[in-house]
């Protein structure tokens, strides 16, 4: 099996691990089902894998690309501040 394509889309926001703040921030805005290009690339990406998304306007491409980052930059930050 190759591991790049060992991965199960996600079928809601969640079942993500995702920090309080992204999770906060995902109810407000309403989103709690992933669209179809974001069910696919959030797993990949949140794995460190690179990615080129092709979607049309509107699909969720921005989401899928910021949300593993900024789980990313918040986990960093978050070990910086308590190491413990």
């Amino acid at each position: 099996t190759n591991d790049d394509d060992d991965f199960t889309p996600v079928s809601r926001f969640a079942s993500l691990t995702l920090s309080d703040t992204a999770s906060n921030a995902l109810g407000r805005a309403g989103f709690s089902v992933p669209s179809p290009i974001q069910r696919i690339a959030i797993p990949q990406l949140s794995r460190g894998t690179s990615a080129i998304l092709h979607a049309e306007t509107g699909s969720g491409k921005s989401l899928a690309y910021l949300l593993p980052i900024t789980e990313q930059i918040w986990k960093t930050t978050s070990k910086q501040r308590d190491p413990n």
